[in-house]
């Protein structure tokens, strides 16, 4: 998260939560509800509930999930070089999950090094800095 002239700016991934209706389980049920979050979406609507002046960039699907979850606000990949040349600070936040990056032929410590020099503040646990200095295993 960033301000720019008293502006909330977030950047993060957006999550869509599907929920059987009621108390069904998912094996029980012929359809779900929708629910879009993420930490930052939240944090955003939060502030915007309390008068402050937000804004989300983030890229999503041309599908109708897309559409629904622009109506709450993923990260995009221009979107570090995007906030840099309107001067605005960058934030990034680890949260290295292995499972999700053993889904696919990937390098993460490669990748999340060179997103992270872009960053001017990092969040992160001793998963996300073990792994950038090797003391944690990748997969």
């Amino acid at each position: 998260m960033s301000t720019s002239e008293g502006q909330v700016v977030g950047f993060g991934e957006l999550l869509l939560r599907l929920t059987p209706p009621g108390p069904k389980m998912i094996a029980q049920t012929q359809s779900l509800d929708v629910e879009v979050g993420g930490a930052e979406a939240n944090v955003l609507a939060g502030l915007a509930c309390l008068g402050h002046s937000t804004k989300m960039l983030s890229c999503v699907a041309d599908n109708p999930l897309g559409r629904l979850a622009v109506r709450t606000p993923a990260l995009g990949p221009g979107s570090a070089e995007a906030a840099r040349a309107a001067g605005v600070p960058i934030s990034f936040d680890g949260n290295f999950r292995p499972q999700l990056w053993s889904a696919w032929d990937s390098d993460p410590k490669t990748i999340l090094t060179e997103i992270i020099g872009k960053a001017d503040l990092l969040f992160g646990n001793h998963r996300d800095i073990g792994l950038l200095t090797g003391d944690f295993p990748a997969g």
